[in-house]
């Protein structure tokens, strides 16, 4: 689960604005490992492939 963020405070100021289609991307809110940008970012699916596979899904489904 994704708890507020940059993610909240943006899907709050676009669906007020108008009707869009919205697919929020982040950490969950839990205490993990620390590391490497890298494979933390990839664990969580906050990588460059990920984001790009959920942007074709959202709009191939709309």
């Amino acid at each position: 689960m994704r708890i507020g963020g940059l993610g909240g405070a943006v899907s709050e100021v676009l669906t007020d604005k108008a009707p869009c289609y919205l697919k929020r991307l982040g950490f969950p809110d839990i205490f993990d490992e620390s590391g490497d940008n890298e494979k933390i970012f990839s664990k969580f699916g906050v990588n460059t492939e990920n984001i790009i596979a959920k942007a074709k899904e959202l709009v191939k489904d709309k």
